[in-house]
């Protein structure tokens, strides 16, 4: 097996550079080179650690676990500026401590080390005269001084590293960043027994005050550490794995640590269980050390990244981390150059002196196919590179499409005169490190863009030899030469590389103006309008924020005597949650148990007006689809759809002021009765097919749900065993794999190849069993999922991941393009951006990206700026064409889905629970009594929230019946098939002073830490002037109800400044079933844990559903890629009706 190292920087050894064996440092007293307990400690700055054998740079954690008896096979080297290490402590005048060194002389020469035998991170002392030791941190040495040095060792020297060389820096500062954390932690714990993580990471701050330990972030990451870096799952574990390990041979360490609330927090001390002697582990051994929480443990056996040589190919320039390499190489099955035989062509530096037709190539009159150029002939097809200006912008590659001559007056200095000029018509190609790609592109890759122009045949500057890539046709290997190649078209304004299909072009030759039907509608865009259709409508007062589309029914068409369409005439339905947005609540007070005076919301629900009006046609966007339907079920069917409305409700006035106003609807509404059973067709011939053809067979990757009916998950991928057991529960008919996605290619490939790998086994080393063989290839139709992982891009290329995505995907012969899309635009009651990617093989259509279907409430569409200077636009309803002469707008049809359409049928009625104050700081009062004594006189449930010695909860840990029967769309949707009651609807327990902030918190929406008594205000959080700080405006947040939630968040707590997570109007945080309400996740979705602990299972609840793409998100995707697959199917039946029908030969 090999690995993805050719590409990645190498490091260049300078002329000047010693070697380690002849070194001699200044102040080192020289040691016998046979004597291994003598060898010195040194200081390597400005260095660079890579593989011996290629000087391919690799990240600095892959070195741990690296001792002398290591048997990986691999070897590694490093290169630096080499100094004497004066020990601190026997020179109490020096103030070097060995890790904050001083600048390195210029003039000093570097020197290559001899291969790297051990990494270690532990304490290194060395006394003058002494034998080396590699001990634990003792605790007198860390309350003095925590020592957080990293070291390397070579068969000279211990070498404690310094700076990285500027190339190395990606490589370096992820670990750096975990191995500093570590050490303030260690040490601001010894220091002060009662650090909270509060307290930690107010430290973290630098402050003229803060210590250099502190300080040293700036000058490593130009800015501070913070709770993002200590909350990230890779750090947590790396401090918990090493802090065990030094706790495991110091007793006199662990109790110390056991009970500091910081540590606590972080790893779990069991202080007797250290109470005899224990031989010393080697560094390797600790590193092996499991958790007890299993979520933890897992994350030891993160494998490195395996890639498929086509795929390293193009992330070895790209990524900090080594790549291991498996499988076969499409380049290598084809020929370099499939057999194309080409010269080099002659250049035109100069314009041409004769310029003269084919005269065998002319196809019309003045029209031709080839000309000769100096006697060099170019013809239709060719690829050519022209010294042409357009609009400041050189395309310099284009396609002769034909030629063709017209005569044109030429000005000169007498006056004018007739000539007849040669031109020739160009569709333009893009090299693609000019696009999107830039420097991940091939560099004999070309693009089509959709662009043309008419260019005269001077500006032909050489002829350019062009391969077009069949649909399965592997790119050629990345090597120099004069053969270019094409496969895709580069649209710019989508920010897709895609192939063009006849849809594409019949949409886009589509009119862009008004006509007449001959059956007496009109149409636009390809879609047609009669009387009695329903619209939407743009509202008179659109602006860059998204605002609510209008409804009408269309009752006349006004056309002119030349049968232009000038204006229609509309009978207006409004939104009947309009109306109720305005009607007073009732229900302001949370211990009001009737429901008698509720109001039920409906998003689909219109009401019929009085209000007609005559508007310009250009204001109409789509259709709309409203029933009268008296039976509910079927009216519960008829919105499963986008787009569908219905109606039961009328007022006699333009618009309903209250409930009033409105009346039950008698009678059925006029309809277009064509367009209606052309829509019934539509959506019966989707479900004939579908149930004909049956859905994707699907792989996923990361998890989570199908509802959209056009995909069966048979397959599911999970790191995370916990993950993996609620996706089992959940989708009993799939086979799901826990373990590394890497291990799986692995295996995968090694099958495919017939090399007969040993079974796959599960990741749980409690449970470890057997997993099923992979998918085989031709088995799976659609593999889909993602995960929010940020990867070190070498160089800080901007958008790099990007970048790689789409070079890989254009690489293995997809169609792909992307979008940011927001989650709430899509039906969730909450605000979540995600950069979403479709990827299609050629030949088949590339799924569009959903229409936004909801107002998000303040929050406008988001454009991105991509590397080019293009702008990557957000998906919205606007008709952009060229002719139309419309403006852009953000206008959706529905309204957003608030916190209380998402879960305010939980938390009502007596089935309620809040937070039992400690009063530790502040002692009860006569209101806060009579608080009590109403809800316990109500039979309201009060739950205690601080821990105990009893394992619990805060909470229901066993179902609940719901309050209410569903009160808006949104709940009806998310409680199908969940039955009476209601699981998941506790929190986990905190400190007694935390509990007590959270019920003080007013409850009033948006209210936060400020409104706390001053005794139990945080001091971190305000000024020096008092003035509270702005970033921390989320800690101890309410969210208002009749907002949307902040972003889900994988750990829920009151005190962090992520994000707000106190409940409307309840003294408390949200429950883990409302946070899988703000997700989407339908309530008989259970969420499993293979923890035995409770805090650890709330944990690992709260991580599934905060990872999870939102379930509404999923699926729209879904819907859409449904669309794209029905035109798939129709186009395959086409092809066998048309094979049926061809003469056999």
């Amino acid at each position: 097996m090999s690995r993805s190292s050719a590409h990645r920087p190498r490091y260049e050894i300078p002329e000047d550079e010693q070697i380690e064996d002849d070194l001699v440092v200044d102040g080192e007293t020289v040691a016998d080179p046979q004597d291994d307990e003598t060898i010195p400690i040194r200081v390597l700055d400005d260095f660079a650690i890579y593989e011996w054998f290629g000087l391919h740079m690799v990240g600095i954690a892959e070195l741990l676990g690296l001792t002398p008896e290591s048997e990986d096979g691999i070897t590694y080297g490093a290169s630096g500026i080499v100094r004497s290490y004066t020990d601190s402590s026997d020179n109490e005048d020096d103030g070097d401590d060995g890790s904050e060194t001083s600048a390195v002389p210029s003039l000093q020469p570097r020197v290559k080390l001899s291969q790297i035998i051990e990494f270690n991170v532990h304490n290194v002392s060395c006394k003058r005269g002494r034998d080396l030791q590699i001990d634990p941190l003792p605790v007198h040495v860390l309350k003095k001084d925590m020592v957080s040095n990293i070291y390397i060792r070579t068969q000279n020297s211990w070498y404690i590293l310094d700076q990285p060389l500027d190339s190395y820096y990606p490589f370096f500062i992820d670990f750096w960043i975990k191995h500093r954390l570590l050490h303030l932690t260690i040490s601001s714990s010894l220091a002060d027994p009662t650090t909270t993580t509060d307290q930690f990471v107010e430290l973290l701050a630098v402050t003229p005050e803060s210590s250099d330990e502190v300080g040293i972030a700036l000058k490593f990451l130009s800015r501070e550490l913070g709770e993002q870096d200590l909350n990230a799952d890779d750090t947590r574990a790396y401090i918990e794995s090493m802090i065990q390990m030094l706790c495991a041979d110091d007793p006199q360490l662990r109790r110390a640590l056991s009970h500091v609330p910081l540590i606590c927090s972080l790893v779990e001390l069991n202080v007797s269980s250290q109470s005899g002697k224990k031989e010393s582990a080697t560094h390797k051994e600790r590193i092996k050390k499991t958790f007890k929480d299993i979520e933890k443990n897992v994350l030891l056996h993160r494998e490195r990244t395996i890639v498929t040589p086509t795929v390293a190919r193009i992330a070895g320039d790209l990524f900090v981390q080594t790549l291991k390499v498996t499988g076969e190489s499409l380049e290598e099955k084809a020929s370099d150059d499939n057999g194309m035989e080409f010269d080099v062509a002659p250049v035109h530096y100069t314009d041409p002196a004769r310029i003269e037709w084919v005269p065998t190539s002319r196809i019309a009159p003045y029209y031709y196919k080839s000309v000769i150029v100096d006697g060099v002939k170019y013809s239709a097809c060719y690829l050519t590179f022209v010294n042409y200006m357009i609009q400041n912008a050189n395309f310099q590659f284009c396609q002769i499409a034909y030629m063709f001559e017209r005569q044109e007056t030429l000005k000169c200095k007498y006056g004018s005169k007739p000539v007849t000029r040669k031109y020739f018509h160009a569709r333009w190609l893009q090299h693609g490190s000019q696009m999107l790609l830039q420097e991940t592109a091939h560099p004999n890759g070309l693009f089509y863009l959709n662009e043309c122009d008419d260019l005269p045949v001077e500006c032909i500057y050489r002829r350019c030899n062009l391969r077009v890539l069949g649909p399965d046709e592997p790119e050629p290997i990345e090597e120099p030469s004069d053969l270019f190649f094409a496969r895709m078209i580069w649209d710019s304004t989508q920010a897709a590389l895609v192939n063009v299909t006849d849809q594409d072009i019949q949409a886009a030759i589509g009119q862009a103006t008004w006509t007449p039907c001959s059956d007496g509608g009109i149409s636009r865009f390809g879609i047609d309008y009669h009387v009695h259709d329903f619209v939407y409508v743009m509202p008179h007062s659109s602006s860059s924020n998204a605002a609510l589309f209008e409804i009408g029914q269309l009752v006349n068409l006004i056309l002119d005597a030349d049968s232009h369409v000038l204006e229609v005439e509309v009978r207006w339905y409004k939104r009947y949650d309009l109306v109720v947005q305005n009607c007073p609540d009732d229900d302001d007070d949370d211990d009001d148990d009737d429901t008698s005076s509720r109001v039920v919301s409906d998003n689909r629900r219109l009401y019929r007006t009085r209000e007609y009006e005559t508007i310009n046609a250009d204001r109409i966007q789509g259709k709309a689809y409203v029933a009268f339907i008296e039976s509910r079920d079927r009216r519960d069917e008829w919105l499963q759809h986008d787009d569908h409305f219905y109606t039961d409700l009328y007022t006699n006035n333009s618009i309903a002021q209250s409930l009033d106003d409105l009346h039950t609807l008698t009678k059925s509404i006029p309809q277009c009765l064509v367009c209606r059973q052309q829509r019934i067709d539509q959506l019966e011939s989707e479900v004939e097919v579908l149930d004909r053809k049956g859905p994707l067979r699907g792989l996923e990757l990361f998890a989570g749900l199908e509802l959209s009916g056009f995909v069966q998950t048979k397959w599911a991928v999970e790191f995370s065993p916990g993950a993996a057991l609620t996706f089992q529960e959940n989708h009993t008919n799939a086979i799901v794999y826990n373990q590394d996605s890497n291990v799986l290619l692995k295996h995968a490939l090694a099958a495919h190849e017939g090399n007969n790998p040993e079974p796959l086994l599960s990741l749980r080393e409690d449970e470890r069993h057997e997993l099923p063989p992979m998918p085989t290839q031709g088995e799976v139709d659609f593999i889909y999922g993602g995960r929010q992982v940020g990867r070190a891009i070498v160089g800080g290329i901007k958008m790099g991941v990007v970048k790689f995505i789409i070079r890989a995907l254009v690489c293995l012969g997809y169609q792909v393009h992307f979008k940011v899309v927001d989650a709430g635009h899509y039906g969730a009651a909450q605000s979540r951006r995600r950069v979403i990617f479709w990827g299609a093989k050629q030949g088949v259509p590339l799924p569009k990206f959903p229409k936004p279907m909801h107002d998000l409430t303040k929050r406008s569409f988001h454009s991105f700026k991509l590397p080019t200077g293009e702008v990557l636009k957000p998906v919205t309803w606007s008709i952009r064409h060229k002719e139309s002469g419309q403006s852009n707008h953000q206008c959706v049809p529905l309204l957003p889905v608030t916190v209380n359409d998402a879960i305010a049928d939980l938390v009502r009625a007596l089935n309620r629970f809040q937070r039992v104050n400690p009063f530790n700081e502040i002692r009860p009062g006569p209101k806060d009594l009579d608080e009590i004594g109403l809800r316990l006189a109500k039979g309201i449930r009060r739950f205690d929230a601080v821990p105990s010695l009893e394992p619990r909860l805060a909470g229901f840990t066993d179902p609940v019946p719901y309050a209410h029967p569903p009160m808006s769309r949104y709940q009806l949707w998310i409680r199908q098939g969940a039955g009476a009651e209601v699981t998941h609807h506790y929190t986990r327990l905190f400190p007694a002073r935390i509990v007590e902030r959270v019920v003080r918190v007013p409850l009033t929406p948006n209210a936060n830490h400020e409104g706390l008594p001053a005794k139990l205000r945080v001091g971190r959080l305000f000024e020096s002037s008092g003035d509270a700080r702005k970033r921390y405006d989320r800690v101890y947040g309410r969210i208002d109800g009749d907002q949307i939630f902040q972003t889900a968040l994988t750990t829920v707590a009151p005190n962090s400044k992520v994000g707000r997570v106190l409940h409307p109007n309840q003294k408390r945080i949200l429950t883990v079933r409302e946070c899988a309400r703000a997700q989407g996740f339908p309530d008989k979705y259970e969420f499993h844990s293979v923890n035995t602990k409770l805090s650890d299972r709330v944990a690992d609840q709260h991580r599934q559903i905060g990872n999870a793409v939102p379930v509404p998100l999923g699926l729209a995707l879904g819907k859409e890629l449904g669309k794209a697959l029905m035109l798939y199917w129709d186009q395959q039946d086409v092809n066998v009706s048309e094979r049926s029908l061809s003469p056999e030969v």
